[in-house]
């Protein structure tokens, strides 16, 4: 069986045995219409929910809870704590639903829907909405993925090598370091498979930030961070990673300062005029004028020297942006929370890329050219 064909795991609650089996009934013919497979688990309490909701053996995509009729029953406080228990760390969209009026603690989102009861095509209408956002497949996708590459690399790595790791003290931190690095590496390799496959237009950002950084209080070489009162302005960290970790026990890193490089919206810098020149281009011109300024070391530098600038793609609220290495700044590390957002993390290579023009850039070194005369001797 195939990830994708893994059935989606729905867990549905309702204390109701008529509108449960009647809710169960509508579910299946709407996976069926949508060519979804999916298995319905179903609860006639909140109790058994929320034992079905905690084990730590099943994982759901997909929740369908009645609340008790009423403003405020025992049941609506129950449906609140499920939603918050999710939101804090688990990822299970949500679908509410009540004959009775919606509790003013239920704020609707794309992954939180309400739907009543009557009529009845509203829930699976409401399901279908969670659906086409994709969360709940993806969700299944990548569960089964870590779980199928992680299982099958745990068994052979551990069959061959745990009489060597048994004798050891730190046997479990090992293989827990093991496998965590392995599920990452399976998704790593997934995404680098995707080759030539189409993409959305906003995959090179995809490919060059973690958004939002893991750590939004961590700063590291490549962090993206927003002025909070000046919207359009970036900054870009050049301090070295090992300089900004903050060791265990200690409230900052070493680096006092945090070395930055202002970051200029591309299209002010290169300039409307010229982009028009690009755009009327054929299609082939423009993708190779376009490439000569996003390729380090950007050949296609708006302004003299070469080298100057570093380009960084749009994503979200990033927009498209040049690093500039003649405008740097040191912000004091005790303030920079209180002056900047830290919108995005540069990943590797791309950090890396990063400080290697920035020191090549700065670490220029121009010597006179030779006299060609000088050189005949070298002639036969």
């Amino acid at each position: 069986m195939s990830v994708e064909s893994i059935p989606l795991q729905l867990l549905l609650v309702d204390d109701d045995p008529d509108d449960l089996r009647l809710i169960e009934e509508e579910l299946l013919i709407l996976f069926n219409t949508l060519n979804v497979p999916a298995s319905i688990h179903s609860a006639a309490s909140f109790e058994t929910a929320k034992e079905l909701s905690l084990d730590p053996s099943r994982h759901f995509d997909l929740i369908v809870s009645d609340t008790y009729k009423g403003a405020t029953g025992n049941g609506d406080a129950d449906v609140i704590e499920l939603i918050n228990e999710y939101k804090k760390g688990k990822f299970t969209p949500l679908v509410i639903i009540s004959s009775g009026v919606k509790p003013a603690a239920v704020s609707e989102s794309p992954f939180v829907v309400w739907a009543g009861k009557s009529p009845v095509e509203d829930i699976p209408n409401a399901v279908k909405r969670v659906l086409d956002t994709g969360i709940p497949q993806l969700s299944r996708m990548l569960y089964s993925e870590i779980n199928s590459g992680s299982g099958h690399y745990l068994w052979r790595f551990l069959e061959k090598n745990w009489p060597s790791l048994a004798s050891h003290h730190s046997a479990k931190s090992i293989v827990t370091r093991l496998v965590r690095r392995r599920a990452a590496t399976v998704i790593t390799e997934e995404l680098n498979s995707l080759g030539d496959q189409e993409h959305d237009g906003n995959v090179a950002g995809l490919e060059f930030y973690i958004y939002p950084p893991i750590k939004d209080s961590q700063y590291n070489l490549g962090s993206i961070l927003k002025h909070k009162t000046l919207a359009e302005q970036f900054r870009v960290v050049l301090t070295p990673h090992c300089l900004l970790a903050v060791q265990p026990g200690k409230d900052a890193p070493k680096a006092e300062f945090v070395l930055t490089a202002k970051a200029i919206c591309a299209k002010t810098l290169i300039g409307a005029e010229k982009l028009s020149a690009i755009k009327a281009k054929p299609r082939d011109a423009q993708l190779k004028e376009l490439r000569r300024y996003a390729t380090p070391p950007n050949f296609g530098n708006p302004a003299p020297p070469e080298g100057r600038y570093w380009f960084l793609p749009e994503f979200l609220e990033i927009p498209y942006l040049f690093c500039d290495f003649m405008q740097i700044e040191t912000v004091p590390y005790s303030k920079i929370k209180d002056d900047f957002i830290n919108t995005a993390t540069l990943t590797a290579p791309f950090a890396e890329c990063l400080q290697s023009r920035f020191v090549a850039f700065y670490g220029a070194v121009v010597i006179s050219h030779i006299s060609p005369e000088t050189l005949t001797t070298l002639l036969p």
